[in-house]
């Protein structure tokens, strides 16, 4: 996503909403697996609750 308009900030809320700081969102194209794996279980928590 670009860094500017309401994609950008609602992904830079959720990402500092699980603890993930801003330079982690800015480095995601190349995240580490510890990333991934933190990331994969909250989407997959979100999904949950949104039954998805």
């Amino acid at each position: 996503l670009e860094k500017y308009g309401s994609a950008y900030a609602f992904e830079e809320a959720n990402g500092l909403q699980l603890g993930i700081t801003s330079k982690w969102i800015n480095d995601r194209r190349y995240p580490t697996d510890e990333q991934l794996k933190i990331l994969t279980e909250a989407l997959d928590k979100t999904a949950e609750e949104l039954d998805l």
